[in-house]
């Protein structure tokens, strides 16, 4: 699952960086017109001189991109939103992962332990936010190993 989830963020950073580099892309707000009429060489670079900042055409295009490949887009989201939650790990939890609290043992879940805690009392929000740092680490090792041809 995690694979299929980084190839299709990648397909979708790929997509979005081909856009903004390609000139011969273009992101109108006219864009049926823009398909009855086919542009000449003299007519596409004057659409592509008379552009707005470089940046505003960039966002432009990301967001037609964002708006085009949605399923990418909620990739690239869940995606980030899990570095992001590995990456803060430490700000997130409230607990260690590790210590072990023998008065609170499968405690249901509550305002204290947002999913309760384990047999041995251990916050069970905790470990999963801090799994994810060792899950990102092993996916980031894992693509280095690849194969190698005989």
């Amino acid at each position: 699952m995690l694979i299929a989830v980084v190839v299709v963020v990648t397909n979708f950073a790929v997509d979005m960086l081909y856009a903004a580099i390609d000139p011969r892309i273009r992101y109108t707000d006219d864009f049926q017109e823009d398909l009855e009429t086919p542009l000449d060489r003299t007519q596409l670079r004057q659409r592509t001189e008379t552009r707005r900042r470089p940046s505003d055409a960039c966002w432009r295009r990301l967001a037609f991109l964002a708006q085009r490949y949605m399923l990418g887009t909620i990739g690239l989201f869940i995606m980030l939103t899990f570095v992001w939650v590995a990456a803060f790990a430490d700000l997130i939890c409230r607990f260690d992962p590790l210590s072990v609290d023998s008065a609170h043992r499968l405690a249901a879940p509550s305002m204290l332990h947002w999913l309760g805690t384990d047999s041995f009392g251990r916050d069970v929000w905790s470990r999963i936010v801090h799994g994810a740092r060792i899950s990102l680490a092993v996916a980031s090792v894992r693509p280095r190993w690849g194969r190698r041809s005989a």
